[in-house]
Order: C-alpha cells, then sequence, then structure tokens
C-alpha cells in the first residue's frame, strides 16, 4: 500500500528525473528509513542527510552512527551536521523545538547548495499532516492554517504524506528494516506529541482511517484556498469602497490580507471581519484597528491603510505584573517563579523566546517599551548596540519597533532571542523568574 500511496504522489506532483540530486532528511526514524529505502529500491539519485542536534547525547550519537552505517552499507552519500540546539537555544533566546528546527533547515539549505541538491524529500506522512491541522484549529486557523503540510513546497517534498504510520512501519517490517526511536517522541510534555498520544488514538477509535479523512479534507482546504487566493491576485489596487462591498467575503478577506501584507502586518480573523462590516455602511467614517499599528480607513467611497508608530506618549512603558501580560499588538509576555507553571504556559502559547532572570538582582520594576536611539546592555561581558544587534538578526523596521524592550531601573534586561543582561544571569541558588514572550500568532505550517 505505501509503494502505492508513493507512486500516486510522484504521478499527481511529480518527482526530479533519475538524474537529478535527491537529498532525504534522514533521522534514521521508520518514516525517513522507509522513504530512502524505497527511493534507492527506485532508482532515484538519492542522498541522505542528518543532523544531530547535540540534545540528547549519546543516545543522538548512536543514532548518527545507524544512519552513516545504513548508507555505507546500501551505498548512499551520506552528509551529517552536528550542532549545539541547546547551546544555540540559549544564546538566542528562544525554545529548543524552535531552535531546532531553525538550525536543521539552515544546515540542510547549507549542504545541498554546498553539493548542487535541488530537491528535499522529507518523510512527514498523513498523522503528521492529522496532528498538524488537530493543532492549527485548536489554536484558532483560517482556511490557509487547514492546508496543514502542503505535499510540496519549493524545493520540500513529501512523498510519504498520504501515507499512514501503520503503513511506514508494515512497510520496515516486510523489507526487515530496523530503526531507531527518539525517546523525546516519547513525552507528552510538548503539545505535538500530547496530541499524537493522547488525542489522535481517541480520534481513530472513531474513525480507523482518520489520518485519510484528515489529509482529503486538507487537500480540499488547498485547493479552495489556492482558488480563492488566484482570484484575490487578480483584483486590482486602490478599488472603491462601493465595489469592495460587493465582493464575497471569502474574497474580500483575501483582499483585506493583501493589502495588509504590503506592510507586513497579517491581520487577525477578527480583525478582517471588523473591517469588512465596516466596509459596508456606506460612506460612514470608520477606522479599524488590523493589528502591529496598522489601521486601515474607511472614508467616503475610499479604503486606505496607515501604519502608526508604536511609540505613542502613553504605550511608553508598561509595568509588567506576575502571570499573563498583554502586550498591545504585540503579543504576550508570561512571568512566573513557578517552572511547571511556565512549562504549561509555552504548551499553551507559540513562545518565541524565554529566559530566566535572578529575581534578587532586578531593581525596582521590570517594565517594557519601545526601542530608543543609542540603546545599548552588556552580555557575554560586553555592552552592545542594540540597534547593531537587530541589524545583524536582519529584522525589519516594523519588527524592531514591535519587539519588546522588557527594562528595570538600571536599562535593558532582556530583549526576545537575545541573552538576558549580565548581572540577571541566573545562579542555581537564586530565586528564578521564568519570562516567556509570544510574539503575534499566524497559521502553523511544518
Amino acid at each position: 500500500m505505501l509503494c502505492k500511496k508513493i507512486r500516486s504522489f510522484i504521478k499527481k506532483y511529480g518527482m526530479p528525473d533519475n538524474t537529478e540530486k535527491i537529498a532525504v532528511a534522514f533521522s534514521g526514524g521508520a518514516d525517513s528509513l522507509a522513504l530512502l529505502h524505497f527511493l534507492k529500491n527506485e532508482g532515484y539519485n538519492i542522498s541522505a542527510i542528518h543532523i544531530n542536534h547535540g540534545i540528547r547525547g549519546d543516545e543522538a550519537d548512536g543514532d548518527e552512527d545507524f544512519c552513516r552505517d545504513f548508507c555505507q552499507k546500501n551505498s548512499i552519500p551520506f552528509y551529517c551536521s552536528r550542532v549545539n540546539v541547546p547551546g544555540a537555544a540559549k544564546e538566542m533566546g528562544i525554545g529548543l523545538e524552535e531552535a531546532a528546527r531553525k538550525i536543521r533547515y539552515g544546515e540542510i539549505e547549507r549542504i545541498i547548495k554546498e553539493e548542487s541538491i535541488n530537491t528535499v524529500a522529507t518523510a512527514h506522512h498523513a498523522d503528521d499532516n492529522m496532528e498538524t491541522l488537530i493543532f492549527n484549529i485548536t489554536r484558532g486557523s483560517s482556511l490557509k492554517g487547514a492546508r496543514a503540510i502542503p505535499p510540496v513546497r519549493g524545493r520540500y517534498i513529501r512523498p510519504l504524506i498520504e501515507c499512514t504510520r501503520e503503513e511506514i512501519t508494515e512497510y520496515c517490517e516486510k523489507n526487515s528494516l530496523e530503526y531507531v526511536t527518539d525517546s523525546t517522541n516519547l513525552s507528552t510534555d510538548y503539545t505535538r506529541n500530547f496530541i499524537r498520544h493522547k488525542i489522535s488514538p481517541l480520534i481513530k477509535q472513531i474513525n480507523p482511517d482518520a489520518p485519510g479523512a484528515f489529509s482529503r479534507f486538507c487537500a480540499s482546504a488547498r485547493r479552495d484556498e489556492d482558488f480563492i487566493q488566484g482570484m484575490a491576485a487578480k483584483l486590482p489596487e486602490n478599488i472603491k469602497r462601493s465595489e469592495l462591498s460587493s465582493l464575497h467575503p471569502a474574497l474580500l478577506t483575501r483582499y483585506i490580507y493583501r493589502e495588509a501584507d504590503k506592510f507586513g502586518v497579517t491581520p487577525s480573523q477578527k480583525a478582517a471581519e471588523l473591517l469588512i462590516s465596516a466596509i459596508r455602511m456606506g460612506n460612514e467614517y470608520k477606522v479599524v484597528d488590523m493589528g502591529y499599528n496598522l489601521k486601515a480607513v474607511c472614508d467616503r467611497d475610499t479604503l486606505r491603510f496607515e501604519k502608526e508608530s508604536f511609540c505613542k506618549e502613553e504605550q511608553k512603558e508598561l509595568v509588567l505584573q506576575m502571570g499573563e501580560n498583554d502586550l498591545f499588538e504585540m503579543g504576550k509576555l508570561y512571568l512566573t517563579d513557578d517552572e511547571e507553571i511556565f512549562k504549561e504556559f509555552c504548551n499553551i502559547y507559540k513562545i518565541s523566546s524565554h529566559t530566566r532572570l535572578c529575581y534578587d538582582k532586578i531593581k525596582g520594576n521590570l517594565y517594557i517599551r519601545c526601542r530608543k536611539n543609542g540603546d545599548r546592555y552588556r552580555y557575554g561581558g560586553i555592552t552592545r548596540s542594540l540597534k547593531k544587534l537587530l541589524c545583524e538578526k536582519k529584522l525589519s523596521v516594523m519588527q524592531r519597533d514591535m519587539l519588546p524592550i522588557v527594562c528595570d531601573e538600571s536599562g535593558i534586561a532582556w530583549v526576545p532571542s537575545f541573552p538576558v543582561r549580565d548581572d540577571l544571569k541566573v545562579k542555581e541558588e537564586k530565586i528564578k523568574i521564568f519570562i516567556g514572550y509570544a510574539g503575534k500568532e499566524n497559521d502553523i505550517e511544518q
């Protein structure tokens, strides 16, 4: 069944011919092993890329050795990159999962560029797709998020996307393929693992073919979304308000997203619906907040978008409280001295950055403000220019303006994605304050 589904995928989406190089992202797990084995037997010009994240110590080293040995025995070119994800996550001030993903794809891109490889095959399958859809919908997704994992995205292809986890395991057993199991995948501490081990089995009790059913739904969502997006792309700019009001809400919503995207903003579904209502109120003057300091102005028969500066007089400083802090349109900051509660917060929200501060060293109140000219703060024994740091991160001006600067009376204490100020570093014997930043949320894709 697995072979039939992969061949169906190849017929539907195409594959490079046998002369072109295809790299398989190879972890050593059942999914990537089955994919590598199948493509090798089909005569494709394949190689394998393995990323050792340096998270699981000897276990990760064992996985690397397994992958290297398999490729040597099967005459498959093998590329391996060893990285220190825990160290990088600490340096960047972000979570392990996010750091691992960024570094993994960064290393894959580096290797395929060096080796002149144009296509990368990943082993995402139907169960992954179902879990992603559940995750997105639970977080409040639009039709865009309902597409879940796309079968093809740029140079990345997913030949197993219509295959179930059971079919992959059966393929490995049939072909006497031994594989490794990542112990972290067995933990339910992370939201995706919780869905995998707790939610998905219950859904399969209702419908054993749930992954297939979810995949068909996602395919339908992709088809409909692509059609609507294509129609929206044909709409001219600067359409009169009266003409906009006659458009179908689905098309009008995409027009709003398209115009807001020119300012680097993705409005929430609620903001888009408010603007649709405002557009349809005749010539009445209305201003709708689209988030990230973007305003949509309905003025007589016109609709225009205007960007405002975040640093209004009344918003220059916001004192932080323990617990959840709503930072206007910037997202949320969460403070607690309870590590278990903090882990729960990290599971609920899309945490883009977090750190720990030494409570006894904080001077006065912690508060946030926007960046200022000449901002500097000290970490790693060096006093650094915030402007230079943000430029090196290649953040847009809007992203820089929307980044909360956490301060105390001594100055900048922490900036998300960067380390904490030197004198606030935690020593084990000191009381810790955990602080996490959840930026503006978008639909999640893998």
